[in-house]
């Protein structure tokens, strides 16, 4: 399994193995590699037949997670912002200061629901612009 490079703390690199790991149990459509996630060097990016799906990296100073199937999906969007209070939603991603303010168990919820997601319509759509 790949393993996070670079100079980040010991401490932000088990939280972000520990959102990978929830990633990786939920949705085995996907395939991993490290290093740069929209413009953020400290993280992992998930890819579903070579489309971007989903992100989680570490900033200066907050965590970020990315996802395509909650920028194209309404409510999944809204399954994850019930969910995680106190987090900052941007459309297709949710920026959090710490696990207590994005717990794993709400994620692995999330994540379980997302791995459902019919993801083909974004895969289709990327596929014919390349």
């Amino acid at each position: 399994m790949e393993k996070i490079q670079f100079e980040i703390s010991d401490s932000d690199k088990k939280i972000l193995s520990e959102y990978r790991d929830v990633i990786l149990k939920q949705d085995k459509n996907v395939r991993l590699s490290t290093g740069s996630v929209m413009g953020a060097q400290h993280g992992f990016a998930f890819t579903e037949e070579g489309v971007f799906k989903y992100g989680i990296v570490k900033n200066k100073d907050y965590f970020s997670f990315h996802s395509m199937v909650i920028y194209s999906s309404p409510a999944m969007m809204e399954d994850l912002k019930s969910r995680m209070k106190g987090t900052k939603f941007q459309k297709g991603c949710a920026n959090f200061k710490s696990p207590e303010s994005f717990p794993i168990h709400e994620f692995d919820a999330h994540m379980k629901a997302s791995a459902k997601a019919d993801f083909s319509i974004v895969i289709q759509h990327y596929k014919k612009k390349n």
